[in-house]
């Protein structure tokens, strides 16, 4: 796992264009629609709005890139691909992944959930119908065709689509007594504009049935659909901790 680790971040060095996550990061490619819709749904400054675009895109490019990238290297150089499957194992196919998955956790109409199961969507376990919307991610990555990305600008087109989607299935957020949102102070790490100070969103759950995908063991890119009549199995307050810790190790 830590040979294919270290190969991965080595391709990012090789194949990504980290001047891209540049001009992200200074709000040149986000779409001034986009920026305008997000600050209506949730009643942001120009400033907040692409703060709250941007760092949810960047999580977002960092997935669709980590895929295409894998996947050239997996297909360019086929002695390195017991290292990459080792890395995939242990990190995204490793059995409290799985339960976690198959479980009700992580079934909130909310970006944490959505990331939970979009960065898990090569686990053969993956629920397709556990969040609405899903689908469509799975149906726009095309994980088997992969390859059709060339670049990390594409990769960020495709970040963009995810985003839209995502935000199309969230709540507008609720405000208590008819108050409006409080604004955050700008500039301030985690708070610019953040707009959530008498609000919140509503929580709520997909409309799946807790399935779990058919077929065998895959590699990278390959698995089934996601879909069956299981349902979602309750985990203990134990293995709700050992998610959390397996989240966090995935998200480093």
């Amino acid at each position: 796992p830590t040979v294919g680790l270290a190969l991965h971040e080595g391709s990012h060095v090789k194949l990504t264009d980290f001047t891209v996550l540049k001009e992200l990061m200074n709000d040149n490619l986000t779409p001034k629609d986009l920026v305008i819709e997000i600050q209506k749904k949730y009643d942001k400054d120009t400033w907040g709005a692409n703060y709250y675009i941007k760092n949810h895109i960047k999580s977002l490019l960092n997935y669709v890139e980590d895929r295409r990238i894998d996947n050239f290297v997996y297909r360019s150089a086929p002695g390195y691909q017991g290292y990459y499957q080792a890395m995939y194992n242990k990190y995204f196919h490793s059995k409290v992944i799985d339960k976690g998955l198959q479980s009700s956790e992580k079934r909130n109409l909310d970006w944490d959930s959505y990331m939970f199961r979009i960065i898990n969507l090569t686990n053969p376990n993956r629920d397709l119908d556990a969040l609405p919307g899903l689908r469509d991610i799975w149906n726009l990555l095309d994980l088997r065709n992969i390859g059709r990305i060339k670049n990390t600008s594409e990769a960020l087109d495709i970040a963009f689509e995810i985003f839209k989607i995502v935000e199309s299935n969230l709540p507008k957020p609720e405000c208590k007594s008819g108050k409006k949102p409080k604004q955050g102070k700008k500039g301030k790490k985690g708070k610019g504009g953040t707009g959530n100070g008498q609000c919140k969103t509503p929580q709520g759950k997909g409309t799946d049935n807790g399935s779990t995908a058919k077929g065998g063991k895959i590699t990278i890119n390959k698995g089934g659909n996601g879909s069956g009549n299981s349902k979602p199995i309750e985990l203990t307050p134990s293995q709700q901790a050992q998610l959390r810790k397996a989240i966090e190790k995935q998200k480093e």
